[in-house]
């Protein structure tokens, strides 16, 4: 993966490193030969910031906890990049509010014919905006995020190899061993279903002695059912007999009390009229009641009106005599505004004498003052005996000079004190003729504020006058609204007075009904009928609970006996689930051993190219080795993940993680390395650039030669096209194919 062109908009580190809310970065720029470019730039200029979001496709970069806490409200992330020979495009859009994150990325492939189309892969999956097609897309494109982060970028503080908190599913992952890996769980997960299975036939199995016994037990207890049915049957037949009986029985008890029910119907329709008149008053008193409920808002509103009218009517006369009274108070203000603008005149130019005084009073002041230094120095030619004597004397000469300013300092003082004698005059003169304007100015204060009084005493007269078309209108419908509020309570008084009426009509018509004739005869034949009725049903219920238990008992005869003879095909059933469940075992065993033995025999071809990066850059002193068994102290191996350094100078081997800081730097740069050199051999996938920020911190000089040189090393023997990263050393950027200085794209305004 090569990037040709990168655009990041809205990044905060950008922002405030560079000054600026875009930045873009052609990369196609850099020459074709460089191998090893630098990012160049203070600390705080957003070097960081653009080789972990600028320079990476992936959604999320390996480090960061927050991507949203990278960018402001809204963010983009645009990287042209070319691998296996074909060009890409990563657009990633970011929009944040207090309450909602959303993030959109797609990416593009370029073809000559089409141009840029979204990417598709093999399965038909597209990447169309939504981050899991993304993902996906970009996983098939490039491999594992995982993979990328440990073989081909490097960020800065990267956790070292050998402290990774799962190292064997790294080495799963670096090895392509997803597929075994997920064929052993498949291989699991099938045995767990045998299990299942053969526990549930094991549960038949132990069923079937008891089924054995239940089978023995039905025998006797249908033979018992079956010769108590007809005795239930006689009795049935005989408690039909005597309900048939009853029955006849209470007929004829209901044909002679007939007479009865036609007066209970009677009685009912009576019963019903009764209600329904009630219903019909009632309703009539609700709509009348509504009805004067209506009227009396509007009647009240016109009694209100007409108390108004009279009220309206004499604002309405007040019009002419306000208006009358406003035009002479405004005639007044009219008069007066001559002698209130002479008086303004007057008082601005009292305080622009007034301030001119001051500053003329201020300037003879200095001009006295300056008049008694210059008398002072002249004073000291007289002082001494050798004025006459000594021309060149600076004392002399600056109070000789004192003495010719003299005459033009007192003239000066004498013309302030002139133009002072002046102004005052004539400030006086202005006080007087403000003075004389004063009283006017009084008047007009007072006749604005009985103009405002007038005018507002004049539009709430207007106002009022305005409704007396309106009140008027109210006010006349009071006599027909008394007159529909008396015909409705009217009307009201007669409805229920009628409604009375008809209620006393039906209830005499009930009061006149002949009594009902005894009901004894026909109430002791219903008693009896019900037992009759309730016997047959006992007797009924009996016959037909019998008949289901006989059919209950030879259906669970008929499936005990076809379950016992299943039970030889359970039998065979288990053995064959027995015989899968250790096929099964023996796969998901030997498809995890091809792991371990993959992960097992990866570890000498990385130990060797690590020990080759070590070679040329530092000599034979370190070796390393990839240690993926330990024996314990019961002396069984057990599955472990560490580097192991042999120091050729002590010959003490140890892990790597008991190396100094600066040993720790460069031996895990040569295991990084060598993982990515063999991921690339062995898994096929190839990112032909490497990106590291300040990889070499912690490291002298010296050491930081010879870690530039295993980096070179790395390079060549992996056969990567280009390396992006970022120093702070100036030796870096020397050995550095080519120099990119963020401070060319720092905005200068």
């Amino acid at each position: 993966m090569i990037p040709l062109k990168t655009t990041l908009t809205g990044a905060i580190g950008i922002r405030a490193g560079l000054k600026r809310d875009t930045v873009t970065i052609d990369l196609g720029a850099v020459p074709d030969d460089a191998v090893t470019v630098a990012l160049r730039g203070d600390n705080g200029m957003g070097k960081s910031t653009l080789l972990n979001l600028g320079l990476t496709p992936w959604r999320e970069p390996d480090h960061v906890d927050d991507i949203y806490a990278q960018f402001g409200e809204a963010g983009a992330r645009e990287l042209e990049f070319e691998h296996g020979g074909r060009r890409y495009r990563s657009e990633i859009r970011i929009k944040q509010t207090a309450k909602t994150k959303s993030m959109k990325a797609t990416l593009l492939a370029h073809t000559d014919d089409a141009g840029w189309q979204p990417y598709v892969m093999p399965d038909g999956t597209t990447s169309d905006g939504k981050n899991t097609t993304y993902d996906a897309c970009l996983e098939h494109l490039l491999g594992p995020r995982s993979l990328y982060y440990m073989s081909a970028f490097r960020h800065q503080g990267a956790r070292p190899l050998a402290s990774h908190p799962d190292p064997k599913a790294l080495m799963r992952d670096l090895l392509s061993l997803e597929e075994p890996e997920h064929l052993a769980d498949q291989a699991k997960a099938v045995t767990r279903e045998l299990r299942r299975a053969l526990e549930a036939r094991r549960s038949d199995i132990d069923r079937i002695g008891e089924l054995r016994h239940r089978h023995g037990e039905i025998g006797p207890d249908l033979e018992q059912q079956q010769a108590v049915l007809p005795e239930l049957i006689t009795a049935r037949r005989t408690a039909d007999d005597a309900m048939a009986d009853a029955r006849r029985r209470y007929d004829e008890a209901r044909q002679a009390t007939g007479e009865n029910a036609e007066i209970r119907r009677q009685a009912d329709a009576l019963q019903q009229r009764l209600y329904q008149a009630r219903e019909a008053g009632t309703r009539q008193q609700q709509q009348l009641t509504t009805d004067m409920q209506r009227i009396r808002p509007e009647l009240d509103s016109a009694h209100r009106a007409a108390v108004r009218l009279p009220l309206l009517e004499v604002a309405a006369r007040e019009v002419d005599t306000l208006s009358a009274t406003l035009q002479g108070l405004e005639d007044n203000r009219t008069a007066l505004a001559g002698d209130v603008e002479q008086y303004r005149q007057a008082d601005a130019e009292v305080a622009r004498l007034e301030t001119e005084i001051r500053h003329v009073v201020d300037a003879g002041k200095r001009h006295a003052t300056t008049c008694q230094e210059l008398q002072q120095r002249h004073g000291y030619v007289q002082t001494v005996p050798c004025h006459g004597d000594y021309p060149d004397c600076p004392a002399l000469k600056d109070a000789i000079a004192a003495g010719d300013r003299l005459p033009d300092e007192e003239h000066a003082r004498d013309s302030q004190r002139a133009r002072w004698t002046e102004l005052t005059a004539k400030l006086e003169t202005v006080k007087a003729t403000r003075s004389q304007h004063a009283a006017a100015r009084e008047q007009m204060l007072s006749l604005e504020q009985e103009i405002r009084n007038t005018r507002a005493q004049l539009e709430t007269s207007r106002r009022e006058a305005a409704e007396i078309g309106a009140v008027k209108t109210t006010a006349e419908r009071a006599p027909e609204l008394e007159r529909q509020l008396a015909e409705l309570k009217q009307r009201a008084e007669q409805t229920a007075a009628e409604a009375q009426e008809a209620e006393s009509v039906v209830q005499r018509e009930i009061d006149d009904l002949p009594p009902l004739a005894p009901e004894d005869a026909a109430q002791a034949a219903a008693n009896t009928l019900q037992q009759s009725e309730q016997q047959a049903n006992a007797a009924a219920q009996a016959v037909e609970q019998t008949n289901a238990q006989i059919a209950a008992l030879q259906a669970e005869r008929d499936t005990l006996t076809r379950q016992l003879e299943q039970s030889a095909t359970l039998e065979k059933q288990v053995e064959h689930i027995n015989a899968e469940i250790a096929e099964w075992t023996l796969l998901a065993a030997a498809l995890l051993g091809v792991i371990d033995l993959s992960i097992e025999d990866a570890g000498p071809a990385i130990a060797a190219h690590a020990n080759h990066l070590l070679r040329e850059a530092y000599g034979p002193r370190f070796t390393c080795r990839i240690v993926t068994q330990k024996q314990q102290a019961n002396g069984v191996l057990k599955e472990t993940f560490d580097i192991s350094v042999i120091d050729a100078e002590t010959g003490v081997e140890s892990s790597i993680l008991r190396k100094s800081g600066g040993e720790t730097v460069w031996l895990d740069k040569a295991m990084r390395d060598a993982v990515g050199l063999y991921h690339q051999e062995a898994a096929g996938v190839h990112y032909e650039c490497l990106f590291a920020d300040e990889a070499e911190d912690g490291l002298t000089e010296e050491r930081k030669e010879q870690f530039y040189r295993m980096d070179r090393a790395a390079l060549d023997l992996g056969g990567y096209r280009r390396k992006f990263f970022i120093s702070h050393n100036p030796r870096a950027w020397e050995m550095a194919d080519h120099v990119i200085d963020l401070d060319d794209y720092r905005e200068t305004n």
